[in-house]
């Protein structure tokens, strides 16, 4: 059975992927809960005190009379009072309302104008990177394919030197991606099938696995179905599968799998490679957060990446709106798990 988000689903998840219209939002709804916990301790107070006030005045004008106080006098009052606090208590949590969205606009614009600074600086970098690293690249592969006019000494500096060039390549690619990640709009959202979005990119892999002696099986992916942004969810699986495949040595295995659990759609890596130390787990998702590279299973290997990539995978998890964790055990393997919810 397929798991069908909802058309407005998109919707739903770009206003939260977007960080600070959510935060704003949120921030908003702090300072009403403040104003109302306010707004009801004076209501009560207020309501307390004129309650007995009046019903001392009945009580003193049916003392005057000499006769039982007319109740309907007492009871108009409360009800005008009742009427007036309501009143009053509602047209200033509107008020309210108001000023706490703009205020929590204008608390939150300071960190707004400081992030997209940032992200401006890394997008121009990275982007401004990209064509003399791609001289660079093409100027040695150039060479390299006249070796037979190179040492051998200098043919493997030159062949270091380009694995390099595209690590650098790879991470200025992950950067730009990093620094334009901003909420996916809603019309980028459609109805993909989960299972066969993660089956052709783990297929993709094959080649690596296959040369580095690791089982990749792709056999356990239900038909599940949800609304996402293709590329990003293509990105994101390629993150981890790429992850999960660098790090299992020889004669390991990295399973994909799909399935639905209630209204979720479930994305499943699981390797049996080297495993993450617990003090590492923590920090994983971070930005340049790289385990010691000799876990690799390659060692010192330039598939080991730009420490960007579980990042990118994390913040595409967060714009869907999906859970992403990971549970690891030293030598005997990792499982990443990104949970999509329906809505």
């Amino acid at each position: 059975m397929a798991n069908n988000l909802k058309p407005g689903g998109g919707w739903v998840t770009a206003l939260k992927s977007d960080i600070f219209t959510w935060a704003r939002l949120k921030l908003t709804a702090t300072y009403l809960l403040i104003v109302a916990v306010i707004l009801i301790v004076f209501s009560a107070t207020l309501y307390s005190d004129v309650s007995v006030r009046v019903r001392a005045e009945w009580e003193r004008r049916a003392a005057i009379t000499r006769s039982v106080g007319d109740e309907t006098f007492y009871d108009a009052t409360i009800e005008h009072l009742q009427t007036g606090i309501i009143t009053v208590d509602a047209l200033m949590f509107l008020l309210a309302a108001g000023l706490s969205y703009w205020l929590a606009g204008y608390t939150l614009k300071p960190i707004k104008k400081a992030l997209e600074s940032q992200q401006a600086f890394s997008a121009e970098a990275s982007h401004e990177l990209r064509t003399p690293l791609a001289v660079m690249r093409n100027g040695i592969e150039v060479l390299l394919r006249g070796k037979q006019n190179l040492s051998e000494e200098a043919a493997a500096v030159l062949k270091s030197n380009l694995e390099e060039i595209e690590a650098m390549s790879v991470m200025t690619e992950d950067l730009l991606h990093l620094s334009r990640g901003k909420a996916i709009s809603a019309d980028k959202y459609e109805k993909v099938d989960l299972s066969a979005v993660a089956k052709a990119v783990a297929e993709k892999f094959v080649p690596l696995a296959g040369q580095r002696g690791v089982k990749l099986d792709i056999s356990d992916l239900q038909k599940v179905s949800l609304f996402a942004a293709r590329p990003a969810l293509e990105r994101l699986i390629k993150n981890i599968v790429q992850n999960a495949i660098v790090y299992t040595p020889s004669g390991g295995s990295v399973s994909v799998r799909v399935r639905q659990e209630n209204k979720t759609a479930v994305l499943e890596v699981e390797d049996t490679g080297l495993g993450i130390p617990e003090k590492d787990l923590q920090h994983i998702f971070e930005r340049f957060y790289k385990v010691d590279r000799s876990r690799s299973a390659g060692g010192n290997d330039s598939q080991t990446g730009s420490g960007l990539g579980l990042a990118i995978a994390k913040q595409i998890a967060d714009q869907h709106n999906a859970l992403i964790d990971v549970k690891s055990v030293v030598n005997h393997g990792t499982k990443f798990r990104v949970v999509f919810p329906a809505s």
